[in-house]
């Protein structure tokens, strides 16, 4: 059985600061920004999609991770049938 919230609605806040923040992320947001500028505007993803154009195993890296797996392949007749499935997210 789970516990009750110990705060309560109209008590003063345990945390008035709210969430904690995530230094690390702004940090990346932070360096990804000055080397955007550095690179004459070109944002990261531009860059890595360029550099997979002339690199094959850069390529087929990238679009793992942006299609999902076949899992089913299936012939009726004159029509092929594939089926994509999703890795759960725990699933490397």
């Amino acid at each position: 059985m789970k516990e009750p919230h110990r705060w309560k609605k109209g008590e003063r806040s345990p945390n008035p600061n709210g969430r904690p923040s995530k230094p690390e992320a702004e940090i990346l947001r932070q360096a990804l920004e000055a080397a955007k500028k550095k690179n004459g505007g070109k944002h990261l993803i531009e860059h890595a999609v360029e550099q997979a154009y002339k690199s094959e195993n850069l390529c087929i890296a990238i679009m793992k991770k942006i299609l999902p797996d076949k899992s089913v392949t299936e012939i009726q007749g004159n029509r092929i049938i594939v089926t994509f499935e999703e890795k759960p997210k725990d699933a490397a």
